[in-house]
């Protein structure tokens, strides 16, 4: 047991050592990589790509996993697009399109009213773009059933109408969807076009025909090819759903291990300090974006502020002033609905600055279902999730009642196993979630006797399959497909591992903030 402990700390000394060293990385995908065979094949090595793209259908014909059929849709439109009009026309081929056909149409039901709240990103405005270019081909995909995102869409385009979005922001991300003019000011210091490999394509296809652009598309050509790096593992022409995303990767690692309650561990402390000391570096008064390229956000800055301040630096909250509205915390400007974990660590991060959060609390209360969990979080798919980060903001005590739900609802929810899943078998990845989200309240009035029944089983789960850790994580995560941020997954698991192994956490990790050294140097 005392090896496996000293393993575990190893790795996650390790992990926190790859940090802010390269770009990050993210599990590849398929609609960006289909997109950019797409709209600029010789930029993407096309005869690999699209036995790439081949290799990744599905048994039921479609591309994403079949057990998520919302996020579905929109790898599997655009893996259709580039097979018919990249890929080589032989039987192969049509069989496999023909497949994806007839799965599209199962996928179509999905997409009736009302439509749920964690979509895929901008799937309002990517989805209907490419049903009309199917049309536009002969590709019969069916379109009756995606009237209500189209409407949702037309809404999205009237909002970026009034915007006139810059470089590097939100927007831009889904720029292939409905940019039309390739202007200079659309890149960003990235090179690309709104970090996004898609976008980047559409751009460089709309600039070919325009010499005056040709230095800055050497520039888009070279993103695009240092864009393979961020997707592991890295293969010529394949491509992750964003990048760079180097500090979302720092900033979301370090948050989990302050939700473990192990960001101060002394057999931590070398590695994570220095991060923690370059973290407050890179947090303006307007926040922190997902890159040192990229617009702040709400999300990235609440993580880094809940960071600096678990870890004494004061002065910081100031940056959480842009994204607080009256009852949530918003991601970017000009959202169509919120996320409960970007509001969760907002009113943590205020809390630990010994500011009232209990707006923000009251607001996340309310929003519990009545069998006690948080869903619909449009960043991540696993209730799991979303309910292990509003109870760590939950975890000073305001809201007994709802804790208490939240942890019956974990209890309730533990297979025979001792493990869990959102669906299906469980979940290494998932059963993290619910260890973190459970620890969060283990000295707090929610923790009863089943409550530690059902500690002592997720350990022994954990403990049983900690051997399993090296294996890729599950697609959990929400962008225009499910995709997996390798780093940041693998400190959810690692964390929850050490708990499991772990019989008590050092004293220290537990003291209040007051009594935490304080660094006057924002």
């Amino acid at each position: 047991m005392t090896h496996d402990i000293a393993c575990i700390i190893d790795e996650i000394r390790h992990l926190l050592m790859t940090l802010d060293t390269d770009g990050g990385l993210l599990t590849p995908s398929v609609y960006e990589t289909a997109q950019v065979l797409r709209f600029c094949p010789d930029t993407s090595h096309p005869a690999g790509v699209a036995e790439w793209l081949l290799r990744q259908q599905e048994a039921d014909g479609g591309w994403g996993d079949p057990a998520t059929p919302l996020y579905r849709a929109v790898p599997t439109a655009a893996a259709l697009l580039a097979l018919v009009e990249r890929a080589p026309q032989n039987v192969r081929t049509r069989q496999a399109v023909a497949a994806g056909i007839e799965a599209f149409a199962t996928m179509a039901a999905h997409w009736q009213a009302p439509l749920p709240d964690d979509l895929p990103i901008a799937a309002e405005l990517v989805l209907p773009q490419m049903l009309d270019a199917a049309q536009r081909s002969g590709l019969p995909l069916p379109t009756t059933h995606f009237e209500p995102l189209r409407q949702l869409g037309r809404r999205r385009r009237r909002l970026l109408a009034c915007m006139r979005p810059a470089a590097a922001t939100a927007p831009l991300h889904s720029w292939e969807a409905w940019g039309r003019r390739p202007a200079r000011a659309l890149l960003d210091g990235s090179g690309g076009v709104g970090h996004c490999p898609a976008a980047t394509a559409w751009w460089l296809h709309l600039a070919q025909t325009r010499p005056h652009l040709r230095d800055r598309q050497a520039g888009a050509r070279a993103y695009l090819a240092a864009a393979t790096s961020g997707s592991w593992p890295a293969q010529p022409g394949i491509l992750p759903s964003a990048w760079p995303v180097q500090r979302f990767e720092m900033v979301f690692v370090l948050h989990t291990l302050l939700v473990a309650g192990i960001l101060h561990d002394p057999r931590l402390a070398d590695v994570a300090a220095p991060l923690v000391g370059r973290l407050a570096g890179m947090v303006t008064p307007q926040g922190v974006g997902f890159s040192e390229h990229f617009a702040p956000d709400g999300d990235d800055t609440a993580a880094a502020v809940a960071v600096l301040a678990a870890s004494g630096h004061r002065g910081y909250d100031s940056a959480l002033a842009p994204f607080q509205a009256a009852d949530h915390f918003k991601a970017y400007p000009f959202e169509l609905h919120h996320a409960p974990t970007v509001t969760a660590r907002g009113a943590c991060a205020l809390a630990l600055y010994g500011r009232d959060d209990r707006p923000w609390l009251d607001a996340l209360a309310a929003s519990q279902l009545p069998d006690g969990r948080w869903v619909g979080d449009k960043w991540n798919r696993s209730w799991l999730y979303t309910t292990a980060v509003v109870l760590h903001a939950l975890s000073g005590g305001s809201h007994p009642a709802a804790a208490r739900a939240g942890v019956r609802a974990i209890v309730s929810h533990q297979h025979a196993d001792g493990g869990w899943s959102s669906r299906g078998p469980s979940s290494l990845q998932e059963s993290a979630y619910a260890v973190l989200a459970l620890n969060t309240q283990r000295h707090s009035s929610a923790w009863d006797a089943p409550a530690e029944a059902t500690w002592r089983r997720a350990r022994a789960f954990l403990a049983r399959h900690a051997a399993e850790r090296g294996r890729l994580p599950e697609r959990l995560w929400i962008h225009k497909e499910l995709y997996t941020p390798i780093r940041i997954d693998r400190a959810f698991l690692l964390s929850a591992l050490l708990l499991a192994l772990e019989s008590e956490m050092p004293a220290s990790q537990h003291l209040p903030f007051e009594n935490r050294p304080v660094r006057y140097d924002a």
